[in-house]
């Protein structure tokens, strides 16, 4: 995210350049529950919503490949629930989703599953 630009702004930019200009940015921002941050400056949001807040970013261009490295970090249960739960539903809808994780419980709802261990990476 730029951080002199406000939420709003970053998710409009990142809109611009993304595969649907016409995207609902409010809906967005109140599917992750950010509608009261859409003026914030990202240096004024905690590390959950800054982290809710990239994911905004990133969704809002329709990505057709989605790359998650811990998209987790930072955010709590409840939150970690629902981030895990729209990647599974833009999978679903045709999105490829590779997530990278550390957490078993999201890596078990993969369709299919790899292990890196000993700079080796095996199938499971």
């Amino acid at each position: 995210m730029v951080q002199a630009l406000t939420l709003r702004e970053n998710i409009e930019l990142a809109r611009r350049y993304g595969n649907n200009p016409k995207a609902d940015i409010e809906e967005l921002l109140e599917k992750l529950e950010l509608t009261k941050l859409q003026n914030s400056l990202p240096s004024q949001m905690s590390g959950g919503q800054r982290r809710r807040a990239l994911f905004a970013v990133t969704m809002v261009r329709d990505p057709k490949l989605i790359l998650a490295d811990e998209p987790t970090n930072d955010l709590d249960n409840h939150w970690s629930q629902k981030i895990v739960d729209l990647l599974e539903d833009a999978a679903q809808k045709g999105k490829a989703v590779v997530l990278v994780t550390h957490n078993s419980k999201w890596a078990g709802r993969a369709d299919k599953r790899y292990m890196m261990e000993n700079s080796t990476l095996n199938i499971i």
